[in-house]
This record gives C-alpha cells, sequence and structure tokens, in this order.
C-alpha cells in the first residue's frame, strides 16, 4: 500500500538476511529502487559509507 519511492539498500554479501530476500522486498513496493552494494554484509551503510551515501544520493535527487 505504500506508494511513496522507496531505496532499498542490501549488502550482496549479507548473511543475516540473504540477497534474495531484499530483492523480494523490492517486489512488493511498486515504487522501490534497490541498491545492491558489493562485497557488504548486513551493515552495508559502515561497511561500505562511500557507496552507500553515493546511492543515497542519486536517490534523493530523483536519477536512480
Amino acid at each position: 500500500e505504500l506508494t511513496m519511492p522507496v531505496l532499498i539498500v542490501w549488502g550482496s554479501s549479507d548473511t543475516v538476511t540473504p540477497l534474495w530476500q531484499g530483492r523480494a522486498l523490492a517486489k512488493f513496493l511498486p515504487q522501490a529502487s534497490f541498491a545492491e552494494i558489493d562485497g557488504a554484509g548486513h551493515i552495508p551503510y559502515i561497511e561500505n559509507a562511500e557507496v552507500f551515501h553515493q546511492d543515497l544520493f542519486k536517490f534523493l535527487n530523483g536519477s536512480q
């Protein structure tokens, strides 16, 4: 029922919540954008903060 844009950020090496679950979640949200951070685990915003911020800024600027 969410209609606003949503950014889902997932680490490709997440062993707590696997990548397939993030992709499945994105399918439930019609306005979702999915950003996969290569090599990051369960805490991608800490494990690769630079890429996380790049993805976030792209999303907020409407260019993702």
